[in-house]
Parts: structure tokens; sequence; C-alpha cells
């Protein structure tokens, strides 16, 4: 720890799927007055479905280290577009010391306007 690019050896939430299209990115950053590390991981991937479909996801893993102690939070967008529909997910996640300490997740489907 203590300098920038530690994060990039973590990983981004999910595994990626393999037949999608992606774009990965990373930044990290040190608080030389408090020795905190900050950093971002960051994946988005896209694909088409059969039948008219479409699906893409944003995931991101958010770290956070002090001397002594730290925290990850793992973000995840999903949404799968149809004809009729987009159906929405999306999950947090929370660990300190690799022991999560928080979990939710949520899904909602938005039906196309018929007018």
């Amino acid at each position: 720890m203590g300098k920038p690019g530690w994060l990039k050896a973590e990983p981004v939430g999910l595994p990626a799927d393999p037949d999608a299209a992606m774009h990965e990115t990373t930044t990290a950053y040190h608080l030389e007055p408090t020795g905190t590390d900050y950093g971002i991981a960051a994946r988005f991937e896209a694909r088409r479905l059969p039948g008219d479909r479409a699906w893409a996801a944003k995931s991101y893993r958010v770290a956070f280290e002090r001397p002594g102690w730290s925290i990850r939070i793992d973000t995840r967008l999903e949404v799968r577009s149809t004809p009729d529909a987009y159906e929405v997910s999306w999950a947090v996640a929370a660990a300190e010391e690799g022991r999560e300490v928080h979990k939710s997740e949520r899904k909602t489907t938005v039906k196309r306007n018929s007018g």
C-alpha cells in the first residue's frame, strides 16, 4: 500500500462475460497526510442477445485503505432490453478486511410506453 497503482491487481465485481464487448479502467490515489489510499476499478460490458434483446452491465469496485483498516464496495448495474421492456437490476456489497458487512440487491422492470 501507500502508492498510486496498488488497485490494478484487484478484481472488478463479478467475472466478465466472455462474449461481451468490454472496457475497463482503474484509478488510484494516495493521500499522504492521512496515509489513505483511494481507488476505483470499473468495467462496462455489452452484448446482443437472441431475439432483438441486449444486455449491458457496469461494475465498480471502490477501495479505501488506511493504515490498519480497509473497506471495499462493489456495485453492479445490469440492464436487459427487450422489445417490450427494460429489466434493471443492481447490487451493492461492502466488505471490511475481507468480511462482508453489507449486501443489497434489487430489480425492476420498466415497460415500454405503448403510446
